[in-house]
């Protein structure tokens, strides 16, 4: 089988005349809060960012588990979305209802010209809905709450306030990020939500001391048993899983966390890289991509029970 290539972005190579030299900077130049990181800031802390062209590049997991269909809806495309309403529509359950017409927002959202600027609070409002029907937030296994992390480099303390993280008991297992610019996603942010990712890690390294090594981690083949089907084993290092949603966009992040890496962070600016694995672009608008997304959004959830 042909093995697909990685495209490795290089953020380096988009300088403006009026950013720092990053080579000449230290922690201290860093912004307050990683919502005003550039992709300088992501050269300062070694960020290797990779587009790869398949999601099970990012994490090679099949579901054990049956997902929802509920959100499938192979017949809404963008246009129909766009003209959706819940009264013609009662052969939909409550939560279809809900999800489409929270969606139907998000679209009118996108054409908002500069006399009606967009609203993040709309897309906020439809992926609660997603979420919930995914069962991301089920208090039985996960709780999707405010995010409220802080990254740690030497001295300096950054708030890493992502949208939102979500936790399985005390761990944090992945940041989602949400933005009303529905353009191409761009390094600057890219960056904004490696650096929540990280500080996911640096928490989780906080609160059990055994993180590296624990069970939330991506799982890989092991050695068959007896002759029977590969066994899986936790692979050593965890993996922390980030979400952006960009209007009805979904890109996927995946980040092994390094223990030297982290090691570094804690005493100022890395001198080793940290790579992270990014992936989407896909629409919640269109069924096809949609039903890629919850599948996609279905298999990070059961890879982490």
């Amino acid at each position: 089988m042909e093995r697909r290539k990685r495209q490795r972005i290089n953020y380096a190579e988009n300088p403006t005349s009026s950013s720092p030299p990053y080579y000449f900077s230290t922690e201290l130049d860093l912004p307050e809060f990683t919502s005003k990181l550039t992709y300088h800031d992501g050269i300062l802390l070694k960020m290797d960012f990779i587009n790869v062209s398949r999601f099970e590049d990012l994490l090679n997991h099949q579901s054990r588990t049956p997902r929802p269909t509920l959100f499938d809806l192979p017949d809404f495309g963008p246009d129909k979305i766009l003209l959706f309403d819940s009264s013609k529509n009662l052969d939909l359950n409550d939560e279809a209802l809900a999800f489409m017409i929270k969606l139907r927002f998000v679209l009118e959202n996108n054409i908002q010209d500069v006399e009606a600027p967009r609203e993040e609070v709309l897309i906020d409002d439809m992926c609660t809905e997603l979420f919930r029907g995914l069962k991301y937030n089920d208090a039985r296994n996960f709780i999707i709450k405010p995010c409220t992390l802080r990254l740690r480099v030497g001295e300096r303390s950054l708030a890493a306030y992502a949208d939102r993280e979500g936790r399985k008991g005390t761990s944090t297992i992945w940041i989602i990020q949400e933005s009303k610019h529905i353009g191409v996603t761009d390094e600057k942010s890219d960056v904004q939500i490696a650096s929540c990712m990280i500080a996911a890690a640096q928490r989780n390294s906080i609160v059990d001391s055994n993180y590296v090594g624990t069970k939330f981690q991506q799982l890989v083949d092991g050695e068959p048993i007896n002759g029977g089907s590969p066994t899986k084993k936790p692979m050593s290092t965890p993996v922390m899983l980030g979400i952006k949603v960009m209007g009805d966009k979904f890109y996927f992040y995946s980040m092994n966390i390094i223990k030297e890496y982290m090691e570094q962070l804690n005493r100022g600016l890395p001198n080793d890289s940290i790579k992270i694995l990014k992936y989407g672009g896909l629409r919640l608008s269109i069924p096809e991509e949609r039903e890629k997304i919850i599948d996609y959004l279905w298999r990070m959830r059961d890879s982490r029970l």
